[in-house]
C-alpha cells in the first residue's frame, strides 16, 4: 500500500504515473506556495476540469495561501496540515489521509486534493461541481397535477430533492461503491423503522456482493440484483420523479439511486404496482377508479386483443353476429395473406414505426408519424394489402401499450402479445387458454424481493387486492399495503380527519 511521501517532488511524479498525465488533457497539476511560520513551503493541488469549481479554487486556496493572509493568524498549530485546513479550506469539508490508493479514488470523483512538501498527509477537500442539466419535467412519468420535478443525473442533487419531499431523522441513505475498473456510487434509501430490516439487508448484500468493471446507472444495476433476468416482468419499479420515491419510502420500501442515472428503483414491488400512476395520489376517488378501470382494459386489449382476433377469425367465426361475420368474410376475399402473416406485418411495421419514431431528431419525429401512418393505414388498407378490420385491431392494441402508466413494462406486455398471437392461431381459443394459464404462473412464481409480484388475494377486508387496486378516499388508508412487509402496519388513525368532531361541537 503506497503512502503519501514527505518529498513533494516523489507525490507530484506519482500522481502523474498514475493518473497519466500526459495523456489525460483534463487532469490538472497546478503548483503554489504556501506562507506559513514566516516561511513559504511548495504545494501542489490536483483535480479534474469540469468536476470543481475552479472559482473556489482561485479565491479560497490560491489567493489565502499565497497572501500575507495566512501570516496574520497568532495561533500556533502543531503542522502545517492543520494550519492549512484550519485557515485556507476551513469553508468545505476537508479530510486528511495516506493512502494513496484513496486518494486518487477521491480524484477521480472530483474532489480537489492538496499535497504540501515535507508533510506526509494529504488534504482532500470537497469542492465538487459537475456541470448538469438543470431540474426539469419528468420525461416519461409526466403529469398534470403535482410536482414537476423529476431527477437528473447528479446523485446529490437527486438525494436532496428526496430529502426535501421526506423530512425525516429515521430516513437513511446508505453508500455503496460499485464496479472495479470505473467506481461509480449507489445510494440505498429506507426509513429505519419502517422498512422491513430483511429486505434491506437483503438489498445491500446483493449490492455490495456485484464483482464487475462497471455499473453506470441504475437500470444496469437492477438487472445484476433482481431474481429472475428472464421474466418479462419488471421485478424492480423505476421511477424518475421524487414525490413517487418520497411515497415508496413512507410505505416502507427500499429505493436505489445511483450517480450518473435519473432513475430510481424500489422494491419491493408487484404487479398492482403497474395500475398506479404518480398522480393518482392528486386526484379525488371517483377519477381515480374510472382511471383504474381504463388502466385495466388497456392491459388486456394490449395483451389479448390480436390473439383473440385471430382465434376468432380462424377457428371460431361463428361466435361474430352474421352481419359482422359476413362482413369479415367479404373484406378477406381480396386480402392475398393470411390472418397471422397480417397480424404479424403490421405489429412488425408498428414497432418500427415507434422505435423510428424514438431514434430521429426531434424535429423529424413528426415527419416520420404522418408518413408512417400513412404508409401503415389508409394506403396500406386501400391497396388491399391489409385487411381494415386487421388495421383497427392492431392500432388499438398498440395504442393501449400507452395507457399504461409505466412505460417500462410495455417491453414485457409486447412479448407475451406476440407469444399469444402465435398460439392462437394454432389451435384457436384452447391454445390461447394455455398461454394465458403460463403467462399466470409465470407471474404468480415471481418474486421481487420474498415478495410475490401477484400478492394474495384476499386476506381479510384490509388487506386484499381490490382495495389495493381501488384507492378508498385518503382519509381513510388506515393501514399500509400488506404487499411491502413494514414494521408499522399502521399510517394513520382511523379517525383522521378530527375536525369533524370539532364543527360538530
Amino acid at each position: 500500500m503506497k503512502k503519501v511521501d514527505v518529498h513533494l517532488e516523489n507525490n507530484q511524479n506519482y500522481i502523474k504515473r498514475k493518473l497519466n498525465y500526459q495523456k489525460s488533457y483534463d487532469l490538472v497539476i497546478r503548483e503554489f506556495n504556501v506562507y506559513y511560520n514566516g516561511n513559504s513551503c511548495k504545494a501542489f493541488l490536483v483535480f479534474f476540469d469540469g468536476m470543481v469549481n475552479k472559482d473556489y479554487i482561485n479565491n479560497n486556496i490560491l489567493f489565502k495561501a499565497s497572501s500575507t493572509f495566512s501570516n496574520q493568524n497568532n495561533t500556533q498549530y502543531q503542522d502545517i496540515g492543520e494550519f492549512f485546513i484550519d485557515n485556507i479550506v476551513s469553508n468545505y469539508g476537508s479530510v486528511l489521509k495516506q493512502d494513496f490508493e484513496e486518494i486518487i479514488a477521491d480524484i477521480c470523483f472530483g474532489n480537489v486534493v492538496i499535497f504540501l512538501d515535507h508533510y506526509d498527509q494529504a488534504i482532500v477537500c470537497d469542492m465538487l461541481q459537475y456541470e448538469h442539466r438543470n431540474i426539469s419535467e419528468p420525461s416519461f412519468e409526466s403529469t398534470i397535477k403535482g410536482p414537476q420535478e423529476g431527477f437528473n443525473e447528479v446523485l446529490n442533487v437527486n438525494t436532496a430533492l428526496v430529502r426535501k419531499c421526506v423530512r425525516n431523522p429515521h430516513l437513511i441513505m446508505e453508500k455503496i461503491s460499485i464496479g472495479k475498473r470505473a467506481e461509480n456510487v449507489c445510494i440505498i434509501m429506507y426509513i429505519d423503522n419502517l422498512a422491513n430490516p430483511g429486505i434491506v439487508k437483503k438489498v445491500r448484500n446483493r449490492i455490495s456482493q456485484i464483482d464487475t468493471d462497471v455499473i453506470l446507472a441504475t437500470d444496469t444495476l437492477t438487472q445484476y440484483i433482481e431474481t429472475n433476468s428472464y421474466s418479462p416482468i419488471p421485478q424492480i419499479l423505476p421511477t424518475e420523479r421524487p414525490d413517487r420515491v418520497a411515497g415508496f419510502l413512507l410505505q416502507g420500501r427500499c429505493v436505489i439511486l445511483t450517480n450518473n442515472s435519473p432513475i430510481a428503483g424500489v422494491v419491493p414491488t408487484t404487479a398492482i404496482d403497474w395500475l398506479h400512476s404518480s398522480e393518482d395520489g392528486y386526484l379525488k376517488v371517483p377519477f381515480n377508479i374510472i382511471l383504474k378501470l381504463i388502466r385495466i382494459l388497456a392491459i388486456l386489449a394490449a395483451i389479448f386483443l390480436p390473439a383473440i382476433y385471430i382465434a376468432t377469425i380462424t377457428y371460431h367465426i361463428g361466435v361474430f353476429p352474421t352481419s359482422l361475420a359476413m362482413s369479415l368474410v367479404a373484406s378477406r376475399e381480396i386480402v392475398p395473406l393470411q390472418f397471422i402473416t397480417e397480424i404479424l406485418l403490421m405489429e412488425a411495421a408498428f414497432e418500427l414505426l415507434r422505435e423510428a419514431e424514438m431514434r430521429v431528431p426531434m424535429r423529424i419525429g413528426p415527419v416520420v408519424s404522418v408518413v408512417g401512418g400513412l404508409i401503415l393505414g389508409q394506403l396500406a388498407v386501400n391497396a388491399n394489402i391489409i385487411c381494415s378490420f386487421t388495421m383497427i385491431v392492431v392500432g388499438f392494441s398498440g395504442i393501449a401499450l400507452y395507457a399504461i402508466p409505466n412505460f417500462f413494462v410495455s417491453y414485457g406486455l409486447r412479448a407475451m402479445r406476440y407469444i399469444l398471437i402465435v398460439l392462437a392461431f394454432l389451435n384457436g381459443y384452447l391454445a390461447l387458454s394455455l398461454g394465458i394459464f403460463i403467462f399466470l404462473i409465470l407471474i404468480v412464481n415471481t418474486y421481487s424481493f420474498d415478495t410475490r409480484m401477484l400478492p394474495t388475494f384476499y386476506i381479510d377486508k384490509d388487506q386484499n387486492i381490490i382495495k389495493e387496486i381501488f384507492a378508498s378516499p385518503i382519509w381513510k388508508k388506515e393501514y399500509r399495503s400488506y404487499t411491502n412487509k413494514a414494521q408499522d402496519k399502521t399510517a394513520q388513525p382511523k379517525i383522521a380527519r378530527r375536525w369533524l368532531f370539532h364543527e360538530k361541537k
